[in-house]
């Protein structure tokens, strides 16, 4: 909801997050903790770096 009040970035970075996120949910099985250490720490770094850039 933040990303609504303070801009596209936000909103660009929690989609770009939660899409593989409900991907592992339903296909990656038992590796779904792993799954997630990837892509929820690589999306904030990647997050991070953009909003740097801003």
């Amino acid at each position: 909801m933040t990303g609504l009040w303070l801009g596209t970035a936000f909103v660009a970075i929690g989609v770009v997050i939660t899409a593989p996120t409900l991907i592992g949910f339903f296909f990656v099985g038992e590796a779904f903790p792993l799954w997630m250490a990837f892509v929820n720490g690589g999306g904030l770094i990647l997050g991070g770096l953009w909003m740097r850039r801003i």
